[in-house]
């Protein structure tokens, strides 16, 4: 199917699509509004202070080979470009500085409630990294994360050789800053796909938030970014949650209760989801929810009057029709 829409757009000579500008809108599945009104000590809430304070350890159970100083040092550049890549969506929408300065103050398993219960030190973040495979998690109140090794226990290059994942990273930053899951569980109270990407929840597209890494944007997805501007704007600028834009359609919330999570995912959602894929470039996604989504429209149009056919042909300039 995406070999045959190749040959269409190059056929039709379609015009070089326009990338999106992300300083819009806004969605992803988020906590219910009736839980974050008065949640002052969210992350979301702390984007404006001059600095923020970040504890970091290894967990008490690591090797003392695991707990050098180099290693250390790649936690610190790993949580700040984490942080900052959460951030940097904020700068386009935001009229008052963000946050820009991280002072990080590294604690040992012995000393840790001493050092996170200083009242001249309060922290924004407090992140742990386990030594063993299992659940990473984040507590939005707390505002701390724990992260596991990788389920392959493998070292990633990309990592400073440990064993730890930037995907994994994000994904629960993006839990602190009061994001919650898009992607389908594999439990009964997990809300279910709407049709198209049989992993993502209702018909949320693929996303640092469902699990997904977007390398070519430098980690975040378009609809991670439109998610923490979304959060932004509705505690800073009193947005309303039902008010979407031409290309976005109102899901009511559903509401998700669980030992782990308490939430409702529902908002403003893309309503061309094979566009979205193509804008960011990942034709493999594309492919992959033309075969989970046998009813897609392919031909409706964007805000800019294009269809998935215009993003195709950029993608593939030397694309040879005499091939097929």
């Amino acid at each position: 199917m995406l070999r045959f829409l190749l040959v269409i757009s190059v056929m039709i000579g379609c015009k070089t699509a326009r990338t999106e500008g992300d300083a819009k809108f806004i969605t992803v599945a988020h906590d219910s509004p009736e839980r974050f009104v008065n949640g002052e000590n969210i992350l979301i809430k702390r984007v404006h202070e001059k600095h923020w304070d970040i504890f970091y350890r290894f967990r008490k159970n690591c090797p003392a080979s695991r707990k050098t100083e180099k290693n250390h040092q790649t936690l610190r550049q790993k949580l700040e470009e984490g942080i900052r890549l959460w951030l940097e969506p904020l700068r386009e929408v935001s009229r008052k500085p963000i946050v820009d300065k991280f002072v990080f103050y590294k604690s040992e398993e012995d000393n840790r409630y001493q050092a996170e219960n200083n009242k001249q030190v309060e922290f924004e973040i407090s992140a742990i990294f386990s030594c063993k495979g299992g659940r990473s998690y984040a507590d939005r109140i707390s505002r701390w994360i724990n992260i596991a090794e990788r389920k392959d226990g493998k070292n990633s290059p990309v990592f400073g050789d440990l064993p730890y994942s930037d995907i994994t990273l994000l994904h629960e930053l993006g839990h602190a800053f009061d994001l919650a899951d898009t992607y389908v569980g594999n439990v009964s109270f997990s809300p279910p796909s709407a049709g198209t990407y049989t992993r993502t929840i209702g018909n949320q597209p693929r996303s640092v938030m469902s699990g997904n890494y977007c390398h070519r944007l430098g980690g975040l997805c378009l609809d991670d970014k439109r998610a923490i501007q979304w959060l932004y704007r509705y505690h800073y600028e009193e947005l309303d949650p039902t008010n979407c834009p031409p290309e976005f359609v109102y899901e009511e919330l559903t509401h998700t209760n669980d030992r782990y999570t308490n939430r409702s995912v529902g908002g403003c959602v893309y309503k061309q989801p094979l566009i979205i894929a193509l804008r960011q470039k990942h034709t493999g996604w594309a492919t992959e929810l033309l075969a989970h989504d046998k009813n897609l429209k392919i031909n409706v149009k964007d805000r800019y009057g294009f269809t998935a056919l215009h993003y195709v042909a950029p993608l593939h300039p030397n694309f040879d029709t005499r091939d097929v």
